[in-house]
């Protein structure tokens, strides 16, 4: 199984915390279809015999695109690749850009799942993260993907957003709850380098998130997405009724995939190529026959990095019987001697021959993981 990953670059105006590759612009609008046609007809062969499963149109914004260019890249992605009967197809919108027409679009053409890039319900977090849609948008934007027939809905919230408090938080995810939407990507907000939020931050423009009150946020979100059904699969990531990101799964799985656009990166198992991080400079390059930038072959101490990464941000962790089968019973062990002392801490667990992350450890994910990691070629 695989999956193919499109990105859209385009964006009204870059939100202040956000680091992915985007513009604000639409210049080389006219040339970046084509590109991106020709990219998938250049790439028809790579993954060759194997089904894609799913599908998902990221930025940037997609739903700035016309709809009709967006069927032009899901219908040239069908005639290129062998998309399962099932296959999951994904377009990220911004609740700013939704409406009837465009919505009724989207599922006539095959779109099966829509993500809402929504972040708060509160005008008060909606100027601090200066996005450029309203609550009411925001209410709207769901409202319209319920009456187009979208069952599979995924909304993103932020939290640790400075002055949003316990109660402001309670109400996002209780609108969450109150509209049963099926799947959750909560965001605890951090400051990226090179981004406008780092930058107003240093000019002392704005409030500094507080650890003490995202934490806050964190078990306020655990307790809700249990009392609600909401299983947290991942650490950013919750679903009711299995309706997990089967997309974002492939990638914590390791599946392969194929990314177009600029920046999109693709994965063979072996390695990892991706494409330039500018719009000209992408469009330059598939018109040379050159799409790809850069790329790494992975050895076996990344590919298990990669895993433990991979692994413990999810309820599934690291099958350790898998470690074994595929990096030898050495590594195993000490993975498992690295680990004592998290075990011992209760930042980490071991159940059904599996090594997970307990709730205190998401909560230190990062410096674990680097902990866990060989210190010695594998």
């Amino acid at each position: 199984m695989a999956g193919l990953y499109f990105h859209i670059p385009y964006c009204k105006r870059k939100c202040s915390y956000c680091n992915f590759f985007s513009v604000a612009s639409s210049k080389l609008k006219t040339g970046f279809l084509p590109a991106m046609l020709k990219e998938i007809s250049a790439k028809s062969s790579l993954l060759a015999g194997q089904h894609i499963e799913s599908v998902y149109f990221g930025g940037g914004t997609p739903s700035l695109l016309p709809a009709g260019d967006i069927y032009s890249l899901l219908n040239a992605a069908s005639a290129a690749f062998s998309l399962q009967p099932d296959c999951e197809i994904t377009l990220e919108a911004n609740p700013g850009d939704l409406n009837e027409s465009k919505a009724a679009a989207y599922k006539n053409m095959g779109i099966n799942r829509i993500s809402l890039g929504i972040q708060s319900f509160h005008e008060q977090d909606l100027r601090y993260l200066q996005r450029d849609h309203t609550q009411r948008c925001a209410v709207q934007s769901i409202e319209t993907c319920i009456h187009q027939g979208f069952d599979n809905i995924s909304v993103d919230l932020i939290y640790g957003i400075p002055g949003q408090g316990m109660d402001s938080w309670q109400e996002n995810l209780d609108m969450v709850a109150s509209f049963r939407i099926p799947h959750l990507s909560a965001y605890w907000l951090t400051v990226e380098e090179k981004t406008a939020l780092k930058w107003l931050l240093d000019k002392g423009r704005l409030q500094a998130p507080d650890e003490e009150e995202g934490t806050g946020h964190f078990h306020l979100l655990r307790a809700w997405a249990a009392r609600h059904g909401y299983e947290h699969y991942e650490i950013s990531n919750f679903a009711a009724n299995g309706r997990y990101s089967r997309h974002n799964l492939g990638y914590w799985r390791g599946n392969h995939y194929l990314g177009f656009g600029p920046s999109a990166h693709a994965y063979d198992g072996s390695k990892r190529w991706w494409n330039p991080s500018s719009v000209s400079g992408y469009i330059a390059s598939v018109n040379h026959g050159t799409p790809a930038a850069e790329e790494e072959s992975l050895d076996d101490r990344m590919k298990f990095e990669e895993m433990l990464l991979t692994g413990l941000r999810t309820q599934w962790g690291v099958d350790l019987q898998r470690v074994t089968t595929a990096f030898g019973a050495e590594t195993q062990a000490n993975l498992l001697t690295k680990a004592a002392s998290y075990l011992d801490a209760g930042w980490l667990r071991v159940e059904n021959d599996c090594l997970k992350a307990t709730s205190a450890g998401m909560l230190r994910l990062d410096g674990i993981t680097a902990a866990l990691f060989p210190e010695e070629p594998l």
